[in-house]
Parts: C-alpha cells; structure tokens; sequence
C-alpha cells in the first residue's frame, strides 16, 4: 500500500475567486477566447499566468486539455515573472514548478526534470492543487479525477497558476 503523506496543522482558508487567465502576463502569441481558453498558433514556446497571486491558504483549479498538436504541455505555477517566453528547463531565467504532458514527468527550475506521473493530453481534465502551510506550499495534481500525489513540497511563495504551450495547443479552465 503506498503511503501518502498528512499535511498537520491548522487548516488553510480556502480562496473563492475564480480563476481566469491574464491578459497582461502572457507570451504575445497566446490567444485568448475570453478569460477561460487559450490557444497557442506559434512555433515558439509561451506562457501564461493568471492574475492570481497566491501566498497563502488552500487553492485548486481545473483545466482541460481541448487540442493537443505537440505532445508536450506544462502546467503549473511560478514565481512572479515578465518573460513568456522561455522553454521549461533548468536553464529557464524563473522559478517554475509544472506536472509535463506527454512523459507524465514533474519539472522544475531549480530540480531539472524526474518521473512523476500518468502522461496526459487531449480531453484529460487535471486538477492542481497548491496548499499554504506556515508558509511554505505543497502542490499536487490530478488526472480525470485521480490523484497523482504530491509533487513538491516547500515551496516559497508568492506564486502564480502557469501553463506552457506550444503551437497548436489549447487548454481552458473549468469551473
């Protein structure tokens, strides 16, 4: 049986609002289709955040996987940033922590890139969840309703929702 680890301590607040992409941290080649759905026609890789800064408390979010054309996306969070433009490596200029379609694999800035998870793509709905405890976050995710486990712990905020397109992609949040 696997052993999943407790998070102890007072209970997080959890955050209402809802979740939406910004129009003003994005690569320029992102087009959005209201504040819900984004598509990427470039062949260049780009990000988008959403206007939410999260600091603290208990926050989790739905996205769906609408058009998968390369294989490989990036969803996430990151810390605060201005460039949109960079592919996800260890060489990338900020902070990310992100669960990779295509390898299933979980990557980050500073940890490079290890096995995580199922593979995703078109269709697959995941959920991300990030939680604050005395500080410090623990993010997880979800594939059609099943939990992939926890993929980083410790992490400082403040943090944004992230994902990473290439051309041809398309992902929208659920409510």
């Amino acid at each position: 049986m696997e052993e999943r680890k407790v998070l102890r301590g007072k209970s997080p607040r959890i955050d209402t609002r809802p979740y939406e992409w910004s129009s003003k941290l994005k690569h320029k080649d992102i087009q959005m289709f209201g504040k819900k759905t984004i598509t990427k026609n470039s062949h260049i890789w780009g990000q988008i955040l959403m206007d939410r800064q999260m600091i603290k408390g208990k926050h989790s979010w739905n996205v769906v996987i609408d058009k998968d054309s390369c294989g490989s996306k990036y969803i996430g969070v990151c810390a605060p940033t201005k460039r949109f433009d960079q592919v996800l490596t260890s060489n990338c200029s900020f902070e990310f922590f992100a669960y990779r379609s295509h390898k299933g694999n979980k990557i980050s800035a500073s940890g490079g890139e290890e096995a995580y998870a199922k593979s995703y793509g078109r269709g697959d709905v995941i959920t991300i969840s990030l939680v604050f405890q005395n500080h410090k976050g623990t993010l997880s995710f979800a594939k059609n309703d099943e939990d992939q486990g926890i993929a980083y712990e410790d992490l400082k905020p403040p943090l944004y929702p992230m994902v990473s397109l290439y051309r041809g992609d398309q992902i929208s949040i659920l409510d």
